[in-house]
């Protein structure tokens, strides 16, 4: 291991315990300062800046409920932490570790299976975003209740007029559509995601937040990046180009299951397995058929179980490619289950469209060959 891997392996370990130190040795009255009404004005504003919410919630719960939660969140961060150090220990200390981490950033994707991506990536923001516009409408209505979040807030931006909102939706749109006919493909990308995730930051100004575009949003973050690499191969003679990018949505898209089940077992400190928290999650939703499950009691017992190997499970594809086809349609089902099990989301579920990323798409000739004659039409225009 090198001095420099040392170091940095000690200083991740003695930040991540350095910081739940500071917050019980200091943080944690200036919490309970906030709740008595004793606080410093700059802890008042400093909280109800990062949670506006907080002005309200402090009403509803107790101090000891905003105390676990602000401990569940030091101590997520002191996960994080060590994970990276134990990450940098593994990848020092063993070879096939190393050799792994090497290469999963190290590959080559073919230029037509990004096409595809690109196709199917920009036409999904055009379905999930298509009534955006009808939302902004409806919103405005009770814009008196907009709390911009952070982001918005930092960007000193409000709430959007009618026209505004109108220009940016129609660019969304336009955006999108640039990106599958591969007009100006990197720029346009950029240009979509960011649109799409401003949408999102005003619709979720109202004190109701809704994780369901949380892996469109990272995809589309990192999509710009292997779009520039198709640009650069728009006319080498080989058809294979970094797919640096590629394994960083798979990486992203796969933690955000693995972070979704630590929470889940964080927050619950293990209860959320328990078949009593199963049935009160389902006796809160009252959808039809979870009312059912509540006769099978080994359904109730095995359900929990059988969504934490999932979410846990998922990034186990990064590792070994055939797995995919054991975790995508259980993805599937564990998606749908919460639809007709708690009535929550949709069956078209924006996580489930991300398995997109997962498949190998030229495998399949007969649309190997539609894109090939449609990359051929375009391919000027990504010159």
């Amino acid at each position: 291991m090198s001095r420099k891997d040392r170091v940095l392996i000690f200083f991740l370990l003695f930040v991540a315990f350095t910081i739940p130190a500071i917050y019980l040795t200091y943080f944690s009255p200036l919490v309970k300062a906030y709740f008595d009404g004793s606080a410093p004005p700059w802890v008042n504003n400093l909280i109800e800046f990062i949670y506006p919410r907080m002005i309200t919630e402090r009403n509803r719960f107790p101090v000891s409920f905003f105390e676990e939660k602000a401990i569940q969140v030091i101590l997520r961060i002191t996960f994080i932490l060590s994970g990276f150090a134990i990450f940098l220990f593994l990848k020092s200390k063993s070879t096939s570790f190393r050799k792994f981490t090497i290469q999963f950033f190290n590959g080559f994707v073919d230029y037509h299976q990004v096409s595809i991506l690109r196709i199917l990536f920009y036409g999904s923001l055009l379905y999930f975003s298509f009534e955006f516009y009808n939302d902004l409408l409806v919103l405005s209505s009770i814009k008196a209740f907009f709390k911009p979040l952070f982001l918005l807030k930092l960007a000193g931006l409000g709430f959007p007029s009618a026209p505004l909102g109108l220009i940016l939706y129609l660019i969304l749109m336009l955006s999108c559509i640039l990106c599958i006919l591969s007009i100006y493909p990197v720029l346009s990308s950029a240009i979509a995601v960011l649109t799409f995730i401003y949408f999102q930051a005003v619709f979720f100004s109202f004190e109701k937040i809704d994780h369901g575009y949380t892996t469109l949003n990272y995809a589309g973050l990192i999509m710009p990046f292997l779009l520039y690499q198709q640009k650069k191969k728009a006319n080498s003679a080989t058809s294979l180009l970094p797919d640096w990018p590629l394994q960083l949505i798979k990486l992203s898209l796969s933690l955000c299951y693995l972070l979704a089940g630590l929470e889940k077992l964080f927050i619950s400190k293990g209860a959320w397995l328990s078949p009593a928290t199963f049935k009160s999650y389902i006796y809160l939703h009252q959808a039809p058929l979870g009312m059912q499950i509540l006769n099978y009691p080994i359904l109730c017992s095995m359900l929990p179980f059988a969504a934490m190997i999932f979410q846990l499970g998922f990034i186990s594809i990064l590792w070994k490619d055939k797995l995919k086809w054991i975790f995508l349609p259980a993805g599937i089902l564990f998606h749908i289950g919460t639809v007709v099990l708690f009535g929550i989301s949709s069956i078209i579920n924006p996580w489930v469209f991300t398995y997109i990323y997962f498949i190998r798409w030229i495998e399949i000739k007969p649309l190997m060959r539609l894109i090939k004659s449609f990359d051929n039409l375009f391919k000027r225009r990504i010159q």
